[in-house]
């Protein structure tokens, strides 16, 4: 009984401060672009497995693109990543899950990046990773600035098993005004 009732109220407390729109939905047969966004540690690169086997296990075609601008000219980054998800769509892959590297602090920088790659490769949605053990102002600034610059179309919260509170990511959930997908409470690609 007090499972139940544990899981009542947070499913309305989260719903007082969530959006309650639903992320994009993706189109079985065709060429879904994922583009995953977020700084370096949010979990970005522990979501995207999970992301992926989400989908693997309901019969999807998976695909991942990763790669750094930090390391490759802007031009040479986004040209590679345009001939890699040509090649998965030519595979007839229906999720394509593109990893954009982050880094430690927000900077122009990586939102010049991000925005970018976004206008070169016009994904259909762009996924905000992150990190929910982010204090409340912290977090809202982070996800305010995200949203700001590219079209967040969804969040996935992380690191909810190293935090008691997670109102500060709440509040940056509400901030970027856009459906959660996911809660992720640990590193294994099981954990949601």
């Amino acid at each position: 009984m007090r499972e139940i009732v544990r899981t009542t109220l947070n499913k309305e407390l989260l719903s007082l401060f969530i959006p309650q729109i639903q992320p994009r939905p993706l189109q079985k047969g065709k060429p879904n672009i994922i583009m995953f966004v977020g700084l370096c540690g949010s979990g970005t690169s522990s979501s995207i497995p999970k992301y992926a086997r989400f989908y693997y296990e309901k019969k999807w075609k998976i695909g991942i693109v990763t790669g750094s601008s930090e390391t490759d000219s802007n031009s040479d980054f986004i040209k590679e990543t345009r001939k890699q998800i040509s090649t998965l769509v030519e595979k007839k892959i229906e999720i394509i899950i593109l990893d954009v590297c982050g880094r430690h602090n927000i900077e122009s920088d990586l939102f010049e990046e991000m925005e970018r790659v976004s206008a070169a490769i016009n994904p259909d949605q762009i996924v905000y990773v992150m990190d929910g053990t982010a204090n409340e102002n912290i977090a809202f600034e982070k996800a305010q600035a995200f949203a700001n610059r590219v079209d967040v179309g969804a969040v996935i919260l992380t690191s909810l098993d190293h935090s008691i509170s997670v109102g500060g990511a709440i509040s940056g959930v509400a901030a970027a005004n856009v459906p959660m997908l996911f809660l992720s409470s640990g590193s294994d690609d099981r954990e949601w």
